[in-house]
């Protein structure tokens, strides 16, 4: 049994909470817990709990009973004569743990005394003794602030004696918001700092406190400075004593830099500008990892004759756990090190002396991880022969537009130069055995030089064997175990890097860090990301801007928006830890919205194509309808293509049948008009398998005859017929007269393609019966017009205009654009045959037309092939030449073999 008193009031069995419903109870054991050695009367737990007139026995009595009820084993039977007591175990209470920890400090000195009293300090919590309504326990919450507040100013000036000044006075300024203005608080912080000898900061901090919370007298301030003199510590000379020190204070740093060239060379000029009115003030910015340090250190190390009056640095601290550096401290300690103090012991006193004090020493300033503009304007020296380097992964965008700061953006290695950094960084008879390794290691740490350094680490930790480079390789291959691999020794962590930028965003920002994780990527699209965002006011550019500024997102082109891949591993372990429900929301909305538009597209491609439904998805609400025209409709599809793909792969892999099978439908269309058949076949091959699961005979004969469709764009006859094959018979077996005629057509058309016209004619024959008895005037065109090209191979040349003039009428009847152009063509070529050259260059112009609005591209080509050998048999040599033209250049952007065709002839001609 354990009771949170001061944290909360809770009391808790085995680790589950009790709860304890009456607040008369509760307030009872509260005062029961603070007061364990109390012996009074009953009058005196009463007086806590009960106004005047309803202190008695009867109260106490009642209470008690309740408690036994609620804990039994922890209050006695019965209360004793006078006396209402409690037996718990003091382990076992908060509070007490509290008095005992701060008893036992009474003995201890030093670091254990700090750490002792942190112990007890954290027992604390906030809003004590807050909910039992009606009850006065005024004279409980007095005690305790009281109890509280001494407690935290021992410990202050216990981590005065031995700790770092910064983080005490970090520890001092957490105190203050607790205690605003409390005079006490003040007074330990003034002799604090009067004991270390900080005249420097004692200043700053007078000014502060009084700024923000009042004047005081200048008595306590009086206390540290008498200390200082009588020590004889006080040797800092006055400003324009003629005592100057030259600071030379970057930190040691590995001198070598690789694929840095231009941004060292940027960075050179930018300190290193003359004339009136320029800003010698650069921004070194860019992902965590990426190597702004190293960068700046190594380009203040070059430029340092150019700055004769020395180098101040200071680590500002803007991303690591205990907070971002005061600059006012860090301001006071370049003071001291430049050997001035200020006039006025003021912030603008202060700045105005610093910025004075280097004007005309011509002094590099490097302030190193910087998290906001704020920390580092006071810090700037002003206008003159200074410089300044801030370093940062934010953009820091207001200092360039104030300041006209040049920001330099650092990207991630290119994949030679992160190759060569690896291997100068390995042994070199490592590097040399395992070159093989380099340039996929490199690759799977995408270029950034902080991964590159802690795989090299790792393998000189195993010198002398090259062939743990294999290792590690077997290592970051795997996603899932890539981050863990980027670790050395818990000293460098790829992970704490982006941890630390990704801990200071706001709460909206780090949502959708996690969000666009789960959509599949490599890019997303700004209506994606309006998608899966709460509303449309988090959306957006606000949250987007400060994934950006922060290099946790990047724009490769605009509106678009990628991870770095290592970010992605990182930022989908934490979508991992999502909310089971939210996350799965989060799918419906990205896989959703993907389906919706690849869907959208598709039915303006073809929009008599009859395609599989599914669930409603989460994304059918909200967004955008769709496009509306073909060109609308693949460019969106070029764009999003590789994004679709990788969705598929995705759902795949989450074992999601129903988007793996769906996404494959509805891209393939495009795939074809594109001539992607080999991707087409993959993915109706993961569709089929899906669609076992969870569709019916009639949806996976559909997706065979896809399979069909891809396999005879690959030249793949034999199988192309084998999914066919399949189609006819689960058709069959749904009972899906529709689906067999279809089928049968695929098939048809397959024997035509073997040059077996016979055959073709036999099965067009039953499919054009099938459609026509099921109405489907589509496949009714389809079907005569693959009459109309087996009647033409056969020489039947009338029978074969017949067909195709038919299945134009048919076609134009409708909205298939594809199917009309295919029949012009048919059509062109049976008048070619019979020598009507003028209408079949009609015939097969009209056809090169429409599958040009299609974006039909290898079918465009074939056809203006077709139409340059009319055209050249006509004497039409000019309007020859531009077929053949466009022909070639359509098929070297596929890259068709036949294009050499197009070209030969072409040449030809002159």
């Amino acid at each position: 049994m354990r009771f949170r008193v001061l944290k909360e009031f809770s009391v808790y069995r085995d680790d589950e909470p009790v709860e304890i419903e009456s607040v008369q109870v509760r307030a009872l054991l509260t005062v029961l817990l603070l007061a364990p050695n109390q012996r009074g009367s009953h009058a005196y737990v009463a007086s806590r709990l009960w106004p005047q007139r309803q202190r008695n026995s009867e109260n106490i009595r009642f209470c008690c009973s309740k408690l036994r009820k609620i804990l039994p084993g922890v209050m006695p039977d019965r209360n004793k004569r006078s006396l209402c007591e409690i037996k718990v175990s003091r382990n076992s209470v908060d509070y007490l743990r509290f008095v005992d920890g701060l008893s036992a400090v009474r003995e201890q000195s030093g670091r254990t005394r700090v750490e002792s009293l942190r112990a007890a300090l954290d027992e604390w919590g906030d809003g004590l003794l807050e909910d039992f309504p009606g009850i006065d326990l005024s004279v409980e919450k007095a005690r305790l602030a009281r109890e509280r507040k001494e407690a935290h100013l021992e410990y202050l000036r216990s981590m005065f004696d031995v700790c770092d000044l910064d983080e005490v006075l970090r520890e001092a300024r957490r105190a203050e918001m607790r205690w605003p203005g409390d005079d006490e608080l003040f007074e330990t912080v003034c002799r604090g700092l009067g004991g270390r000898g900080e005249t420097g900061r004692a200043a700053i901090f007078h000014e502060r406190w009084e700024r923000e919370h009042g004047q005081r007298s200048d008595e306590l301030l009086s206390i540290y400075q008498r200390g200082i003199d009588e020590r004889g510590l006080l040797e800092v000379p006055a400003a324009g004593s003629g005592r100057r020190l030259l600071p030379r204070q970057l930190p040691a740093h590995h001198p070598r830099i690789v694929g840095r060239e231009a941004q060292l060379t940027e960075l050179s000029e930018i300190l290193l500008a003359s004339g009136t009115g320029t800003a010698r003030l650069a921004v070194l910015t860019g992902m965590p990892g990426v190597g702004k340090t190293q960068l700046a250190l190594s380009c203040a190390t070059s430029l340092k004759d150019a700055f004769p009056g020395g180098v101040l640095y200071a680590d500002l601290n803007g991303f690591g756990s205990v907070g971002p550096e005061n600059p006012e401290q860090t301001l006071a300690r370049f003071l001291d090190d430049l050997g001035v103090r200020p006039a006025t012991p003021t912030m603008d006193g202060m700045i105005a002396t610093y910025r004075s004090s280097v004007a005309d020493r011509a002094v590099l300033v490097v302030l190193d991880n910087a998290r906001d503009a704020n920390y580092v304007r006071p810090l700037l020296p002003g206008a003159g022969t200074c410089a300044a380097i801030v370093i940062s992964r934010d953009r820091l965008d207001s200092l360039e537009a104030h300041e006209g700061a040049r920001v330099v953006i650092v990207g991630p290695l290119t994949a030679s130069a992160a190759a060569a950094f690896l291997a100068a960084d390995l042994d070199k008879r490592q590097a040399r055995l395992g070159a093989h390794y380099l340039n996929e290691i490199a690759e799977l740490c995408g270029g950034l030089p902080l991964a590159l350094t802690i795989v090299a680490a790792r393998a000189r930790a195993r010198l002398p064997e090259p062939s743990f480079l294999g290792v590690l390789l077997s290592e970051l291959r795997s996603k899932t175990a890539r981050l863990n691999s980027l670790q050395h020794r818990n000293i460098l962590s790829v992970r704490a890097a982006f941890g630390m930028s990704y801990e200071v965003l706001s709460p909206g920002a780090k949502r959708m860090f996690q969000r666009l994780a789960i959509h599949p990527g490599p890019t997303i699209s700004q209506d994606a990301v309006e998608v899966l965002a709460d509303d449309r006011v988090e959306v957006t550019r606000g949250v987007i801007e400060e994934l950006l500024a922060a290099h946790l997102l990047q724009e490769p082109e605009f509106g678009r928006f990628a991870y770095h891949d290592l970010i992605r591993d990182y930022a989908t372990e934490l979508a991992e830890e999502m909310d089971p429900a939210e996350r799965m929301r989060t799918v419906e909305l990205a896989f959703g919205y993907l389906l919706r538009w690849t869907r959208a597209c598709d039915r303006v491609l073809d929009p008599e194509r009859t395609a599989p439904g599914g669930r409603p998805t989460a994304a059918d609400s909200g967004d955008r309808s769709g496009p509306t025209t073909l060109a609308e409709a693949m460019e969106w599809l070029d764009d999003e293509y590789s994004t679709i793909t990788a969705a598929i792969l995705q759902a795949k892999h989450m074992d999601d049948h129903h988007y793996t099978w769906q996404l494959s439908m509805a891209l393939v269309t495009y795939q074809w008009r594109r001539g992607r058949y080999t991707d087409a076949e993959r993915y109706l091959g993961y569709s089929a398998s899906a669609a076992e699961i969870v569709a019916g005979p009639t949806e996976q004969a559909m997706v065979n005859r896809m399979i069909a469709g891809s396999r005879r764009g690959l030249g793949k006859v034999e199988k192309a017929k084998g999914s066919l094959h399949r189609a006819v018979m689960l058709s069959e077996l749904a009972g899906d007269a529709l689906g067999v005629a279809r089928a049968r057509h695929g098939l048809a058309v397959l024997h035509h393609d073997s040059g077996k016209p016979q055959a073709a004619i036999e099965l067009f024959e039953q499919a054009l019966a099938g459609f026509q008895d099921t109405g489907n005037v589509v496949g009714e065109a389809g079907a005569r017009n693959g009459l109309g090209c087996a009647r033409h191979d056969l020489g039947d040349y009338d029978g074969a205009l017949r067909h195709c003039g038919e299945a134009v009428r048919l076609f134009e009847a409708t909205s298939d654009l594809n199917g009309t152009a295919n029949a012009l063509a048919s059509l062109g070529k049976a008048h070619a045959a019979k020598g009507e050259h003028a209408l079949a260059i009609t015939n097969l112009g009209n056809a090169a037309d429409r599958y040009r609005s299609l974006t039909y591209r290898s079918r465009e080509a074939r056809t203006l092939v077709d139409l340059g050998e009319l055209l050249v048999g006509t004497g039409r040599i000019g309007e020859a030449r531009d077929a053949y033209l466009r022909a070639e250049q359509l098929l070297r952007e596929l890259d068709d073999p036949t294009a050499d065709e197009a070209a030969a002839r072409l040449a030809d001609l002159g």
